[in-house]
């Protein structure tokens, strides 16, 4: 049976969030400070096997829960964060509408700037900006072409990673949505 409790301290707030399903039992301890954003921690307690335990911000919590196999946690987490208000546990927040826009022009496969640009319904200067910014982020890259071909850009590992995570979020599957729209007319 899920239960979350949320309480009130001297500069934030705090919740606890627990919840059986199966054999497996999880436990979802979080604290936000006014200005800091939510910490948590998590415990899976199994049934005759080692508990799983990991500490962090949002992201990189959700990130170990999927992976070590416990994604029936993954609400939980989401339900105890939204509790104690962290805007960290919305992954769009941490990336322009622009850079949204290329990430999800790029879901598909490679594209040329143009097409980014066009499929992501913003300018190719801002595209550029935003393509630029991935690519410092590690999450896009860019093919070095012959001379006189295009230069192409795709998402890296970690970019479709991003943006797995991303595609869970509302704000996100809307954008995509629009890229989808865009070259389903022949935008781009």
């Amino acid at each position: 049976m899920k239960s979350i409790v949320t309480g009130k301290r001297l500069f934030g707030k705090t919740a606890e969030g627990t919840d059986s399903l199966g054999n497996k039992r999880f436990t979802v301890r979080a604290r936000k400070g006014f200005i800091t954003g939510g910490r948590y921690d998590i415990l899976v307690e199994y049934h005759k096997r080692q508990p799983f335990k990991e500490s962090g911000n949002f992201i990189s919590v959700l990130d170990s829960l999927k992976a070590s196999g416990n994604p029936e946690g993954v609400e939980l987490l989401r339900e105890v964060a939204e509790s104690i208000s962290d805007p960290g546990r919305r992954l769009t927040t941490f990336f322009t509408e622009n850079q949204l826009a290329c990430m999800a022009v790029l879901t598909p496969g490679a594209e040329s700037l143009g097409r980014i640009a066009e499929k992501g319904g913003i300018s190719e200067l801002d595209a550029a900006m935003a393509l630029a910014n991935l690519r410092k982020s590690n999450l896009v890259y860019r093919s070095e072409p012959e001379e006189g071909s295009p230069r192409f850009y795709g998402l890296k590992h970690t970019g479709k990673r991003m943006v797995h995570l991303l595609s869970e979020e509302k704000k996100f599957q809307d954008i995509l949505d629009k890229a989808n729209e865009n070259a389903a007319w022949g935008i781009g």
